[in-house]
């Protein structure tokens, strides 16, 4: 099964540095179909970039500024596509090269007991779900039935590489028994979801040794499949959790976890001690010394570690387009004339006060006899500046921006 259009325009967005935020934006202005990635979609893309880039010279103000951003960071997942070659991923081959290493370290290494359900690739899920956006989930939602049988279940739009690995591994994550829907009120959604999205990474690292795929996949979850694990975000609260008690800790957790559908945890004490940096997690009677745990599990604490400090990563900082133009130009140049500003975007009084007045809100700068300058002045650049944390919003930005059908 080849890569969809859709899957294959996200994943160059998500493997390119792009300005605007979230990467889901783009599938307002560049909708694609559930059909196989082709040149057919390049020709398609390359087309609506040009029509893009004509209301670009006709604009000014804040929608010049973001149909400027819009092309430029198209631009760019266009080049990826166009020296990327896809034509060698295939889906299910992925996934089930994925089950096996489920195998190999969840029953295998880890010790811990997996119920094996095959895997199905689908467009829509069934009804009551057909509207779902999930890129996985580890049952058939409401059940089985016919034409959908008992397994884990991938919506094509979003299988691409690096995704379907990590969607592979996490999905099975719940058929060790942690929020797998076989025991009503058996979910604890914080620990059971982040637990199959941090087993998924380590697993993952320990296998690869790499850890670009699992960062694009963290990426794929903040910005285009947004509603599962971003509120709140588990993957911070999993970081502080191993953080304190480290993966001997969280496997003592798991293995609780799995005793009596989860009773053995008080949940809501667990989560205060996790968030006042006071968490233990001491052996119980009968349960075995950290010496006698499976060695894997100390050997996953170096990936754990490596991804303690990829969550800890600062959180973006958010600009109007125009602000963030301003504060490119700033960066790079060392200094931004007021009158550069007003002409290049053709801005009233009101517009060009407005814009400054958000610059000087979200960024430290001099305005020295009209230019604005990074702060300290007497530095050509800012140290944040193409990191990837300051990016672009639409959030209260009124467009008047017509999207090309």
């Amino acid at each position: 099964m080849k890569i969809s259009e859709k899957a294959a325009f996200n994943y160059a967005l998500l493997s390119s540095p792009v300005a605007l935020y979230p990467r889901s934006l783009f599938q307002q202005y560049f909708p694609l179909t559930e059909a196989d990635f082709s040149a057919d979609t390049l020709a398609r893309l390359a087309e609506k970039l040009e029509r893009y880039r004509e209301q670009e010279r006709q604009a000014r103000g804040q929608d010049k500024a973001f149909l400027q951003l819009l092309t430029r960071d198209v631009e760019k997942a266009l080049q990826f596509l166009q020296t990327t070659d896809l034509s060698g991923f295939d889906v299910m081959g992925t996934i089930e090269a994925y089950y096996d290493v489920v195998k190999e370290y969840y029953p295998g290494r880890l010790k811990l007991s997996w119920r094996q359900r095959s895997p199905y690739v689908v467009d829509q899920y069934p009804e009551p779900a057909q509207d779902a956006n999930w890129f996985a989930s580890s049952n058939v939602p409401s059940g089985p039935r016919e034409g959908y049988p008992e397994g884990v279940y991938y919506l094509r739009r979003h299988m691409m590489p690096g995704v379907v690995e990590m969607a592979t591994l996490h999905e099975n994550v719940h058929h060790l028994g942690l929020g797998s829907d076989d025991h009503p009120g058996d979910y604890f959604r914080f620990f059971d979801e982040g637990c199959a999205n941090f087993l998924a990474y380590l697993i993952y690292y320990h296998k690869n040794r790499d850890l670009a795929p699992i960062q694009l996949y963290r990426t794929f979850l903040q910005e285009i499949n947004t509603d599962l694990y971003e509120t709140p975000p588990f993957d911070r609260i999993m970081a502080s959790l191993i953080h304190q008690v480290g993966m001997t800790g969280l496997y003592r957790l798991i293995l609780r976890r799995l005793k009596d559908h989860g009773t053995q945890v008080e949940w809501k004490t667990l989560l205060r001690a996790i968030a006042s940096g006071q968490l233990t997690v001491e052996p119980l009677p009968g349960e075995p010394s950290d010496a006698d745990l499976p060695p894997i599990v100390h050997e996953l604490q170096e990936g754990a570690d490596k991804m303690i400090a990829l969550i800890a990563y600062p959180e973006r900082v958010l600009m109007s387009p125009l602000a963030y133009q301003g504060y490119d130009w700033m960066c790079r140049e060392g200094a931004l004339n007021v009158s550069d500003l007003r002409d290049s975007w053709q801005l009233s009084a009101d517009e060009l006060k407005t814009v400054i007045a958000e610059l000087a809100g979200v960024y430290f700068w001099s305005d020295t006899g009209g230019q604005l300058k990074p702060f300290p002045a007497q530095h050509t650049s800012d140290m944040f500046h193409e990191t990837g944390i300051v990016r672009a919003t639409l959030t209260g930005v009124p467009l008047a921006v017509a999207r090309v059908a």
